[in-house]
């Protein structure tokens, strides 16, 4: 999809540009999540999976070194 966007303007995305952008959003879903788990909050289904998700997101980046 990066490469139909950066046609579409003219110029090719930057690979490493993209790559940043996708670490910047996973830092942004941690930092969300945070900010939720801080303020106080009742064990939902909903709160259930956003825990899961801070997991999983945690466990991604550490994985990207």
């Amino acid at each position: 999809m990066g490469d139909r966007r950066g046609y579409a303007v003219g110029r090719r995305p930057d690979p490493e540009g993209l790559a940043l952008h996708g670490l910047r959003r996973r830092f942004a879903d941690v930092a969300a999540f945070l900010g939720d788990f801080r303020s106080p909050h009742a064990a939902t289904p909903g709160s259930a999976l956003a825990w899961r998700s801070l997991a999983g997101t945690v466990r991604a980046l550490a994985e990207t070194g």
